[in-house]
């Protein structure tokens, strides 16, 4: 439970377009992206973990960004993550 949790809150993150205090916030990517599948995904993990229909959970905004690393500007003690822009 704890693990999707988690996961969760990292979708949740990366749709929000979110970045930790400190670092610079993830750009917007160049031109238009189908975010349907990462938000179908998003709402299927919310669902699952939280014993609801999909159809309860509603979808405030996305946005389409470029993050500045692997980990989608998430930063963990002793968790390395691949360097350069990872579109989202």
């Amino acid at each position: 439970m704890n693990r999707r949790v988690g996961t969760l809150f990292l979708m949740i993150l990366a749709l929000s377009a979110c970045g930790p205090g400190g670092r610079p916030l993830p750009t917007p990517a160049a031109g238009p992206a189908d975010l349907s599948r990462a938000l179908q995904a998003a709402i299927a993990e919310l669902s699952g973990s939280l014993d609801l229909r999909a159809d309860q959970i509603r979808a405030v905004s996305t946005q389409a960004v470029n993050w500045t690393d692997g980990c989608l500007g998430v930063q963990r003690p002793g968790v390395l993550c691949t360097q350069g822009v990872v579109p989202g």
